[in-house]
């Protein structure tokens, strides 16, 4: 194989079955991707493989055998070497039985040479069509191309339609295949004109112009080329007849949408393949169409039909499955007979006397290619029991991951739950008339809650950064304020400590820059408090500094410093120090690679500088922009609040909390705010929907685990009452996974506040729904 083909294997996408994923597949297409499927029928013998039962390929091969029986009895000669031919190329594209195809074509050489009245450029441009795909299959695209092209000069000047339209579409395809990019639009553009110049029938050059318009859209898919691509696939669509080539189109359009991450779009396009590839009895279509529709389904999140097509696919895996090594023990054994068959032919035209060379040659091939079959088969066995076990290995993998996450949205909820009704309770104290000297305790209780939201934060936040869930804003904010507002929080850790907690702000630092606030505060308190937890005596600095739109964020601490050895692994998750030293020092091992990953989020960087005894340096740039917009404040006022509230004035409120503490909560914050509020509170979505049969409401706020009837499918049903429709519905859950959350509006919910809420959120997200009915 030389050079240009090797870069066509490349091109053509083979794809290695032991390290197999759905991105391969979707990334690997056109005809190399067909092509690995090829050496399946060498796969099947040498695992004693029984094809399926009712094969409509071998029906229709069988088909053809009778034919040329009815005309080898007939004395036909023509029909049975044109059948003949065409046996051998259905044998190439339905069964992939690479050796076959080759004695058969050797085995009509033979025919032709008994029978000198078949001598001339039919059949010669039969055989050249033949020997192309047998070297196209090798991926031999450069030898392929010359016979491609020869076949295609002979069909045109004898108007031989069929294998005109094959081989013309096949030059252009090994062009793609061997990279050469200029020439195959050229060569588009010269097939298109010359298809308009013949005189031929319509129902003919019709299909030709919209294959040739299908091979050029997979070219550009294979060169990432998505507009390009669609848009001449699309094209090839209009041309409605064959639905070999409409499952293969729709089934481009797929691997396109996926690749652009629009997997709605890759679903429609896969089933029209799939529809196209079953009905048609075309196997690799439709073992192709499952797998997008696995991955595509999962994408979208409909984990229930992603299962059904891989189970689909696995089934069919079975049949279709193909390696790299049996693909290649197939281009063997036809190159092994093709050196026989030249090697015979240069001794039959040179007239050597002595035979005894050739047999010995001969029997040596023979016994190579014996032991080579019987390395090669000894080898599949071994990589098929790799491939069972990798596939093992996989699925487990996939179940930690989803019992993870499972135990994540629990843990989540649970904890949540009862975090809302301590800080709910708190904020109640608060405004309500209390001793000067209980305001420190309500305080400290609130920045305890706090604290513990922190760490719960960052363990959910670090699922979500896994997953690639989690998303960062951009809006105009205050970043001195919230420096201010860290130092005001740590401040009493600090001193506790005994060590002086600082700011080092310019007078001229901007007062607004737009970016994410929660995610910059969350940045700050992570490494803020990692210096207050590490510094035992002295100080901790944070400095702010701008250099045109690149702005640096310092902590500078005094204390223990890090080791040579722990400094390269500072940003990685739960990493702890092991010393006896740093027993001392506790915490969840999450902070500092939680903001590494914010920070690289918003396309920033850190880097941390240390002295081991004499403290660390952490300096984090963000790419980030002054804005000419003043940020809102963050919480707001209580006359804020009980403005809002009048806006709201005796509105009727549906809530179903079966929390009592948290209905407490809930209860004493609306009634406090919203005059004459009228409240009904139930505890599941069962008491929901009496209620609402009875009395009307204009608001229904709903917890989501419920017993009895949760919130979704209360909220469903709620949908489905006559009075129902109109009325809003805001959930009021713990559960903030992002699933969690579309799954609320997937239920019909019209606004989300997250427990523990704040009482910004909680007014303002009732004020906005409200507003909008």
């Amino acid at each position: 194989m030389n050079g240009q083909d090797s870069q066509g294997v490349k091109k053509g996408a083979m794809i290695n079955y032991s390290n197999w994923n759905i991105k391969n597949l979707l990334r690997h297409t056109g005809l190399g991707l067909i092509l690995t499927l090829n050496s399946w029928s060498v796969f099947a013998q040498t695992q004693n493989a029984v094809p399926p039962v009712s094969d409509p390929s071998q029906e229709h091969i069988q088909g053809l055998k009778d034919q040329i029986e009815v005309a080898r009895e007939s004395n036909d000669l023509s029909a049975e070497f044109d059948l003949r031919a065409h046996l051998i190329l259905d044998i190439i594209r339905l069964t992939y039985d690479n050796n076959l195809a080759y004695e058969m074509s050797l085995e009509l050489e033979d025919f032709v040479d008994e029978h000198p009245e078949l001598k001339g450029e039919a059949p010669e441009a039969r055989r050249t069509q033949v020997m192309a795909m047998l070297l196209r299959d090798q991926f031999r695209y450069t030898e392929a191309l010359e016979y491609f092209r020869k076949g295609k000069e002979v069909a045109k000047a004898h108007q031989w339609y069929p294998v005109y339209k094959e081989t013309n579409a096949h030059v252009l395809e090994a062009l793609s295949f061997l990279d050469r990019d200029s020439m195959v639009t050229e060569y588009f553009r010269e097939s298109m004109a010359e298809l308009d110049t013949f005189n031929w029938p319509e129902e003919e050059t019709t299909p030709m112009k919209y294959r040739i318009i299908q091979l050029l859209g997979e070219h550009y898919y294979r060169n990432q080329q998505y507009d390009s691509s669609l848009k001449y696939m699309r094209i090839s669509l209009e041309e409605d007849t064959d639905p070999e080539f409409l499952a293969a189109r729709n089934k481009i359009i797929s691997y396109v949408y996926m690749d652009l991450n629009k997997p709605d779009s890759a679903i429609v396009y896969a089933h029209r393949s799939l529809n196209y590839a079953v009905d048609a009895s075309l196997q690799r279509d439709e073992f192709q169409a499952l797998g997008i529709l696995w991955v595509a389904y999962d994408a979208v999140g409909d984990t229930a039909k992603a299962y059904i097509y891989l189970k689909k696919y696995t089934e069919m895996k079975e049949v279709v499955q193909s390696y790299d090594d049996a693909l290649h023990m197939s281009s063997l054994g036809i190159q092994k007979e093709q050196e026989k068959a030249q090697l015979q032919q240069a001794l039959a035209d040179q007239q050597l006397s002595s035979q005894r060379l050739v047999i010995i040659m001969v029997s040596v091939g023979l016994l190579l290619l014996i032991i080579g079959s019987v390395f090669i088969y000894n080898r599949l066995r071994f990589i098929r029991k790799q491939n069972k076990v990798i596939e093992q290995e996989k699925l487990r993998a996939e179940h930690s991951e989803r019992v993870k996450d499972q135990f994540l949205a629990n843990m989540s909820h649970e904890i949540r739950t009862p975090m809302n009704a301590i800080l709910g309770m708190v904020n109640a104290l608060k405004r309500r008339d209390h001793s000067e000297d209980q305001v420190l305790y309500l305080d400290t209780m609130k920045k305890s809650a706090s604290n513990l939201l922190v760490i719960l934060n960052d363990i959910l936040d670090m699922s979500k950064l896994t997953h690639g869930n989690l998303d960062v804003s951009s809006v105009p904010f205050n970043l001195v304020d919230i420096c201010e507002q860290v130092v005001f929080l740590l401040r009493e850790r600090a001193t506790e400590k005994g060590i002086e907690l600082k700011l080092d702000i310019p007078v001229s630092f901007p007062e607004a820059i737009m970016g994410d606030p929660i995610r910059m505060n969350q940045i700050l308190i992570n490494l803020a408090g990692n210096a207050i937890k590490f510094t035992d005596e002295g100080a901790v600095t944070i400095a702010l500094e701008q250099r045109g739109d690149v702005y640096s964020l310092k902590v500078q601490d005094t204390g223990i410093g890090i080791d040579e050895q722990t400094l390269p692994h500072i940003f990685e998750q739960f990493k702890q120090g092991e010393g006896p030293l740093d027993k001392r020092y506790s915490g969840t091992g999450l902070g500092l690679a939680i903001s590494k990953h914010l920070i690289e989020l918003q396309g920033g960087s850190i880097l941390v500088e240390s002295i081991p005894g004499e403290g660390s340096t952490f300096i984090a740039e963000l790419p980030l922009i002054e804005s000419e917009e003043l940020p809102d404040d963050l919480e707001l006022s209580e006359e804020q609040l009980k403005e809002l509230g009048n806006t709201l004035s005796g509105i009727r409120i549906l809530v179903a909390e079966d929390n009592e503490f948290n209905a407490m909560v809930i209860k004493d914050d609306l009634s406090w705010y919203i005059p004459d509020v009228k409240l009904t509170i139930v505890a599941n979505g069962l008491q929901a929907l009496e209620a609402l049969k009875q009395e009307n409401f204009d608001l229904v706020l709903m917890d989501v685990q419920m017993p009895e009837m949760n919130g979704y499918d209360t909220t469903q049903a709620i949908r489905r009452l006559d009075q129902g429709s109109e009325i809003p519905v805001i959930a009021l859950t713990a559960s903030l996974l992002k699933n969690q959350i579309d799954k609320c509006y997937e239920a019909g919910m019209n606004g989300y506040i997250p427990k523990p809420y704040t009482l910004r959120e909680l007014m303002e997200t009732i004020h906005q729904v409200m507003e909008k009915r």
